[in-house]
């Protein structure tokens, strides 16, 4: 059963399908980067039992505060040293974590402009919430089944408790889960900027190659990405020129087709 809600009072909440059973045991965080103009666009999510989770999360605020970056944001991730020590952080945590059975991440990428007709005509909503619900679901069935609370970064019309009750429904019934959806905001959820950190850097061989400091810079994090990951002896590799990963604990997939329903 689906329940939604913001971290933000609204006057009318939008209601989901009932409340969920108990307390949840699993958390989930997830953001997307791109645009249709771009070469790949990601959605991302990490996801982990809910202690484990909050853990992440106060380390990583801990890593904002000691290097005085307010908000970690991949569109503003160029030249400014204090950011990149603060994504190299990001990744060293997440990459430990998940070496320790703690945290799983999961990134979806696809090439808008090689999409079909059909797919580039519906609107950015149609087209992300498939999206969603196929990382949503992925993140369910690798964890032991219990109780969720998803909190996808805030966006304007997406419709999360419909996704949510979607990807319910594809697990089938009676449903083996409970969802808590609330829409959170990057700035107060550094597990939101961390998904946006895993999504931007899956993007970056897809972005203009350039002589810049910033191209320069990004591409020196997915370096650091991949060395964390090997030392960790997590599975990371590159193919095709793009981040690739198939491990149980952090999976990277191009789509070559946008799915039409979660």
């Amino acid at each position: 059963m689906t329940r939604l809600r913001s971290e933000r009072p609204a006057p009318r909440p939008s209601r989901g399908a009932g409340p969920a059973r108990g307390v949840p045991a699993f958390a989930l965080f997830c953001d997307d980067s791109g645009g249709e103009r771009d070469t790949l666009r990601a959605a991302a999510c990490v996801s982990g039992p809910a202690g484990a989770v909050a853990e992440l999360e106060r380390s990583l605020r801990g890593v904002l505060e000691r290097t005085g970056v307010r908000e970690l944001k991949w569109s503003a991730l160029r030249t400014r040293r204090e950011r990149l020590a603060a994504a190299r952080e990001f990744l060293d945590l997440a990459v430990a974590a998940a070496a320790h059975g703690r945290l799983r991440v999961e990134v979806l990428l696809w090439r808008p402009g090689r999409q079909s007709a059909a797919a580039r005509s519906r609107g950015e909503v149609h087209r992300l919430a498939p999206v969603y619900g196929r990382l949503w679901r992925a993140s369910l069935r690798a964890w032991p089944r219990g109780d969720w609370s998803l909190w996808p970064d805030e966006r304007t019309g997406m419709p999360w408790g419909g996704i949510a009750d979607g990807v319910l429904g594809s697990l089938g019934r009676p449903a083996p889960y409970g969802l808590v959806v609330q829409g959170a905001s990057s700035r107060d959820r550094a597990c939101v900027q961390l998904a946006d950190l895993f999504a931007g850097l899956c993007r970056v061989e897809g972005e203009a190659p350039g002589t810049g400091a910033a191209w320069a810079n990004r591409r020196a994090l997915r370096t650091h990405l991949l060395q964390a990951c090997l030392r960790r002896g997590i599975p990371m590799r590159r193919a095709a020129g793009l981040l690739a990963s198939g491990g149980r604990r952090m999976k990277v997939r191009l789509l070559r087709r946008l799915p039409a329903r979660p």
